[in-house]
């Protein structure tokens, strides 16, 4: 029925979700799987009711969602990161990229097509485990819990393949980046459906709700910072992408205070995630343009308190580098009195110590031989050399005598009997890792004003064109 503007509500649906449906169903693919699915599921059934052991509604509700587990979450997965990089190809780029649509509209769109499949495979399944209902040991909450955890992993695996499809790489990386995708998926559907084989056999006895909440707000988090990532990937290169994905996580850590009231168990498994997860952030942001363009600084506030504040949120290095380091003092902070509170210092420590190393040998030395978006190689060759090499020092100076001193250098030592030494030799260097770096930081900050309207330089232009021509900035991979 049209409103008033001849408006249907088919034509509010996101075109990119009908695209994408149409093609899955007009294909080859879902029915072969749907009808391959279901007979497994029959012949599953069958078997089970005629080995002539007694009959258990849990052990066959196990069954099933493990069947169900491997489609969901690594068969659809997959397949949607295949449509999504032959689509990425060199004869198909101009028509993914002239589309007027906008890139939230584009990862919402590839996101609900794989995740209404998903659906469709659960509810496929779902006869089968109604069927369990007539044996003993299965009751209807339990598998009302098992079938949301079971969705929620899906959407996590589905948006993870995603945001992997659309990151901009040459053809060798991203055969072995597939790899560890199917390694990823693989590990995952093991982990979940093991944890369900145990879970149906001891019902929801120990479930705490709180950690259960905790769980799914974890997930749900994790999917919806990934889909930011992904949007900020497939944006044209002189946009802002740094602030979305910068202002989701910050209002995701504004919720770390919850974790007091979720118990040691919850803090251990939150804190040292976040930990992690910052240190990825601040890895890429050193991989970020140094100087802003034209196009951004025309939303540099003018107002020096707005310019404070939106300084950390911005695309650039400095930016993100200042991000992450308020992001790890707050989370340091929360984390005291927890047992993570070590893990948290010390990953801190790292990092800012690795970065912070790397980007000033990086503008010292390799500004004109290393190109900006690999400067990520810097701080992993240290990783490397404080593992392997100081590793083969030990070897052949000790032979085999345990002398862990030798891997202060590196993050491993906070899980070893030097602790507090670790902490302090990496607090130390990352103290002086900054302070070197301080004027840079200060250089940048300096800079970072509006760009006058009456101005009309060659960047202006530059940027101009380089904001039209996003189909070449995504395809080369610029930084972000």
């Amino acid at each position: 029925m049209a409103n008033k503007d001849g408006i249907t509500w088919d034509d509010r649906l996101n075109p990119v979700v009908v695209k994408e449906l149409r093609q899955t169903v007009r294909g080859r693919f879902l029915p072969t799987v749907l009808m391959t699915f279901l007979s497994v599921q029959l012949i599953a059934m069958v078997t089970y009711f005629n080995s002539g052991g007694k009959l258990s509604g849990s052990i066959l509700l196990s069954i099933f969602m493990s069947f169900s587990l491997f489609v969901m979450i690594m068969v659809i997965p997959l397949a949607v990161g295949q449509r999504i990089t032959s689509e990425r190809s060199e004869s198909n780029m101009d028509l993914l990229y002239i589309s007027t649509l906008d890139p939230r509209k584009i990862i919402t769109g590839k996101f609900m097509a794989g995740f209404i499949i998903i659906l469709l495979f659960f509810t496929a399944t779902l006869p089968f485990i109604s069927l369990t209902f007539l044996l003993r040991g299965v009751d209807l909450p339990s598998v009302l819990v098992y079938s949301l955890y079971t969705l929620l992993f899906s959407a996590a695996a589905l948006q993870s393949i995603i945001l992997l499809a659309y990151l901009p790489m040459s053809r060798v990386l991203r055969v072995l980046l597939t790899l560890c995708a199917i390694v990823f998926l693989f590990t995952q559907y093991v982990m979940v459906a093991t944890f369900f084989a145990q879970a149906s056999q001891e019902g929801l006895s120990g479930f705490n709700i709180w950690e259960g909440l905790a769980a799914i707000a974890l997930i749900l988090a994790f999917i919806f910072v990934l889909q930011r990532v992904a949007i900020a990937i497939i944006q044209p290169g002189s946009a802002n992408r740094a602030k979305p994905v910068r202002k989701t996580l910050s209002m995701i850590g504004l919720l770390l205070p919850l974790a007091f009231f979720l118990g040691n168990k919850s803090q251990d498994i939150i804190f040292p995630l976040t930990a992690v997860g910052l240190a990825l952030c601040l890895v890429v942001a050193i991989c970020e343009r140094e100087q802003p363009n034209a196009r951004l600084r025309r939303t540099i506030p003018n107002n020096i308190f707005k310019r404070l504040i939106s300084f950390p949120f911005f695309s650039g290095a400095a930016n993100g580098t200042v991000w992450c380091m308020v992001s790890f003092a707050i989370l340091c902070l929360f984390s005291l009195g927890s047992g993570s509170t070590v893990f948290c210092f010390g990953m801190a420590f790292y990092s800012i110590a690795y970065c912070m190393s790397s980007h000033f040998v990086y503008r010292r030395f390799l500004v004109k031989r290393l190109p900006k978006k690999k400067v990520f190689l810097l701080p992993v060759i240290l990783f490397a050399f404080s593992s392997f090499v100081m590793a083969l020092i030990q070897s052949m100076i000790m032979g085999n005598a345990d002398a862990q001193f030798w891997y202060l250098l590196n993050p491993i030592a906070l899980d070893g009997s030097l602790k507090e030494e670790a902490l302090i030799v990496s607090g130390i260097w990352a103290v002086m890792a900054t302070a070197i770096q301080l004027p840079w930081l200060f250089t940048n900050f300096f800079n970072f004003k509006p760009l006058p309207l009456e101005s009309a330089s060659p960047d202006e232009a530059t940027s101009n064109v380089e904001a039209t021509n996003s189909v070449e900035a995504i395809s080369t991979g610029s930084e972000i």
